[in-house]
Order: C-alpha cells, then structure tokens, then sequence
C-alpha cells in the first residue's frame, strides 16, 4: 500500500478537478440512464476524442481507471509509451528496490552509468566500491596511459604533489603543476598502474573520479554488479533520481512487467486526450465494453 500511495500523493491534484460531467455518462448510476440502452450496444459511436472525453467524462481520474480496467494486460502494456517520462520514473516507484536492481542488471554498463551519475556526485560513486574493485580497475589491461594522464590533468597541485611522492617516494616541493605531470607522464605505464595501488583510496577515488568525467566510456570496465554496489547502498529514492537519464523505451520496458492491479493504477496518469485519441484509433472494443457496462 505504500508504493501505491507514492503515487496517489502525486495524482492527489488531479482527483481534486472540479470538471463537469456531461449529460451522458456510462458511469454514472442506473437511474441516471434511463433513455441509454447500453446493454445493446454493439459498436462505437463517436467520431472524435472530445466527444469521447465528455461521454466518460475522462477528465476525472477515477473514470480513467474504470476505462483502463477494461484493456487487456498486453493491451495496457501497449499504450506505456503515452506516459510522459515523469510518470514512467513515478511508476517506478511501485517496484521494490530490489527489482530495480534487477532490472537496471538486464541492462548495458552505460545505462547503469547513467542512473549513476544522475543519483550521486562521480566522487560519490567510487566512495561506495570497495578498494580491492578500484585495484582492479587500476590495473585493467584495456586502460591506456592517457586515460590515466586524463586524470591527472584535473587534479590540484597539491593532489599532485602527494600522488606523486607517494608513487616515486621523492619530495615535489617547489615543483610546479606542468613540471610533475610531466614526470607522470614519463612514467611506463607498466610502472605506472602497480604504483598507483600504493596511493591512499581517497587518491583512488578522486584519479578515477577524474578520469570518468573525462570519458565516461570507462564504466564499461567495471562489471554490472559492482556498479550496482553505490546504487544498492544508496536506495531506491536516490536511485530513481537518475532514471531521468534513460530513455523514454527502456524505462516503458521496465515498466511492462508491473502487475495488473498496478499497472492500471499508472495509466491513469495518460493524458486523458491521449488516451481517447488511442482509444478512437485503436482500442474501439474497450469502448464498446464501457458503453455495454463492463467498467466496475
């Protein structure tokens, strides 16, 4: 119940409208309808959405649930892309955390990144993943000298000076910014890489910190799950902060494995001149339904 107050909290407004109902409702009580014989109705009768927005009256949230009751599942996980972005990132309130996880995991390193970067700070990320996967990373075959120069180059110069006293166990006192990175980079990188796992982990985090923003292509080098470490230490809210950062597909493919119950309660957030125009062009059964009294 607390997922589906999540989003009730947000539909709150929407119930609050003071719209109109028109004349003619198929929701409305039985001896309201007495001139409607819609137990007989055996095909759809409007023409354009407007006029199917006044015969439900969709403007009211509770009559665009009693429509959306009477799509099919697979029907409902059609019309998922008449949700906005918002409303996908709020649907997804309605998973627990761990399902999140899940299915963040069915995705690419460069999705994860994402949610990542638009959940915390990129100094933040590399706090929360244990050393020993920094290591790893540092000493990562596919990593070129320059990636790590990269990283340098946004360091202060005191940040240089302690890294590379740590790494040549030499005092940089007096030494200039260009004059130290000039001795990183004439550093073999066979000789670079094992020295840096000889810097503090906060050097750690800052290096690759650094050498992220510069090319964000490096998350790749990380495997899924450890990625997900910061996002699972973190929490669902902070995580779904950076679901913005998805694309509109892949977040309505996530949201396709909600069950019913849930699913419709989502849909009622479609604009309700969207959901007559799909209503018009493609679902004419459902409207046949509402107008026969199916909708509860």
């Amino acid at each position: 119940m607390s997922e589906i107050g999540a989003i009730d909290s947000l539909m709150t407004p929407i119930y609050q409208l003071n719209t109109q109902r028109a004349a003619f409702n198929p929701f409305a009580p039985v001896e309201q309808m007495a001139d409607v014989e819609s137990n007989k109705v055996k095909e759809n009768p409007f023409n354009t959405a407007d006029q199917v927005i006044e015969a439900f009256n969709l403007y009211d949230p509770q009559n665009r649930l009693k429509i959306l009751s009477l799509f099919s599942h697979e029907q409902q996980k059609q019309i998922i892309p008449l949700l906005g972005k918002d409303a996908m990132v709020l649907g997804m309130k309605l998973y627990d955390e761990q399902k999140i996880l899940n299915l963040l995991f069915g995705t690419s390193q460069e999705s994860i990144s994402k949610v990542l970067m638009g959940s915390m700070p990129m100094e933040k990320i590399f706090e929360l993943i244990p050393e020993d996967l920094l290591n790893n990373f540092i000493l990562s075959k596919d990593l070129e000298k320059g990636d790590f120069l990269a990283g340098f180059q946004q360091f202060s110069p005191q940040e240089l000076s302690r890294l590379l006293e740590t790494i040549t166990g030499m005092p940089q006192k007096n030494r200039s910014f260009g004059e130290m990175f000039n001795v990183l980079s004439g550093l073999p990188l066979e000789f670079l890489q094992p020295s840096l796992l000889g810097t503090k982990n906060e050097q750690k985090v800052s290096l690759i910190a650094n050498m992220m923003k510069d090319n964000n292509e490096l998350f790749k080098l990380f495997p899924k799950a450890q990625l997900l470490i910061p996002l699972d230490t973190v929490g669902k809210e902070e995580t779904l902060k950076g679901f913005n950062g998805l694309n509109e597909a892949m977040l309505g493919s996530m949201l396709t494995q909600l069950p019913d119950e849930l699913m419709t309660l989502l849909l009622t957030l479609i604009e309700p001149d969207k959901l007559a125009n799909i209503l018009i062009e493609k679902y004419q059964d459902v409207i046949i339904k509402a107008l026969s009294g199916q909708a509860n």
